[in-house]
Formats: C-alpha cells, structure tokens, sequence
C-alpha cells in the first residue's frame, strides 16, 4: 500500500455496547432473519430481508439465499493480483478502479476532482469454520460520497452482478449472508470524488477503508490509495 501502508489485513477489537433493551430486540431481530434463511435453505428459495429493526447495530441485511461454499465466477482483480493465499480466518481487500472497464487495484493515481470511482471489497472466508451475518462496510474519507443506488454483489450463489437497493455499505454496513471456508463475495459501488474547491492544490492522497466482520469476530480491513491530483 501507499504511504508505508503495509499490505494484509488489520483487526480491531471495537465492541459496541447497547442497553440491555436494545440488544434483546437486536438478537431477536437476528434469530429471526437466521429462522428465515434457515427455513429459505430448506425449501430452496431466497430469503431477502431488509430494514432491521435494532437500528443501534445499523445494519440491513440484504440477501440472506443460504450458506455460500464457493467463490464467485468473476474477479475484480487481474488474474496476476488475485491472492493466492489468506493467511487470516477473514481475508477482506479493498480496491478501486477509475474507468468502467479493466481490473481494479490498491492503488488510484492522477485522479482529478470530481471523478468517479468505482470501489470493491473482496471478502473471503479463509479460515476453517462457518462465518455468518457477515457485515461489510466502508469508511469513505471526508468530502468523498457515494453514488446513490449503486451497490452490488457478487457471491458464489448469485447469477453475476447483483444490485442491493441498499446504500448502507457506507452507512453502518450490509449483511451480505453466512459463508463456508473457501466461501467469497465482491461488493462494488461508485464513489464521487470532492470537487476542486473542496481540495488542497497539488497532490491530496485519500485513503478508503474496507471493513468485514462476521458475528462473533473481530473486524478485518484493508485500506485503497486514492491519489487526486488538483491543478490551482
């Protein structure tokens, strides 16, 4: 990574604490969106769930379609970049890409102000037990917003691109689903980049966080470069 970021994956040990209140309609939220993917398993349709009730987690659980065991069909990365190996039981990579097409990296250079961007955290499950409710979020830097509406994931058991009609990847985070080992999921949004007034003249460097938790574990991140280049 950039500025004497080291590559790999980082954990915190950050709870939050609720009122005991609180946390009872959280579980109960949460035993019952398990019933429901559990029940959705057995009788081989999808379960989607949204609007969680315990808003102190600030969550939405957006496809909940049963345990996923593989990776998706399609990477973000080139072929050459894509890890070979997750030396931690969560492997989560943040990347980013500046045009529509072609493969995404750590690191954006010679961005201008007012660009969009195309963000994607790859999440795997790189240890050797079930993973479930696994939140994934990002911490966009100040005066870099996302594009409304333009999430989407791609898992081991969805057909391609799906779009979430959720925005809350940067707003407390999406529950994307319970993962086997070997288990993967890309999600990707379109950010915009803070216009000239907003920024320094020169060279602004603007780092974008990735952040993956499962239940029961800490949280996992990897942090992009974004490099925005403001001609004064």
């Amino acid at each position: 990574m950039g500025g004497g970021h080291q590559p790999g994956n980082e954990r915190s040990g950050r709870h939050g604490r609720f009122p005991k209140a609180r946390r009872r309609v959280t579980r109960s939220w949460l035993f019952i969106a398990g019933a429901v993917a559990f029940i959705a398993s057995l009788l081989g349709i999808d379960a989607y769930v949204r609007d969680d009730p315990g808003k102190d987690a600030e969550r939405i659980a957006v496809e909940l379609s049963g345990l996923v065991d593989r990776p998706p069909t399609e990477s973000l990365e080139c072929d050459s970049d894509v890890p070979t190996h997750d030396p931690d039981p969560v492997s989560v990579t943040m990347l980013v890409r500046t045009d529509e097409v072609g493969c995404f990296a750590a690191v954006a250079g010679a961005v201008a102000p007012g660009d969009r961007l195309s963000l994607g955290i790859r999440y795997a499950n790189g240890g050797d037990e079930v993973q479930e409710e696994v939140v994934v979020r990002t911490n966009l830097p100040g005066g870099m917003t996302l594009t409304p509406n333009s999430t989407e994931i791609n898992s081991g058991h969805t057909d391609g691109w799906v779009n979430v009609e959720s925005n809350s990847v940067s707003d407390g985070g999406l529950i994307i689903g319970a993962y086997s080992p070997g288990g993967a999921s890309y999600v990707r949004f379109e950010v915009a980049v803070p216009f000239s007034d907003d920024l320094a003249c020169g060279t602004t460097e603007m780092r974008v966080v990735g952040v993956v938790r499962p239940r029961g574990l800490n949280e996992f991140f990897n942090t992009a470069v974004v490099q925005v280049f403001n001609r004064c």
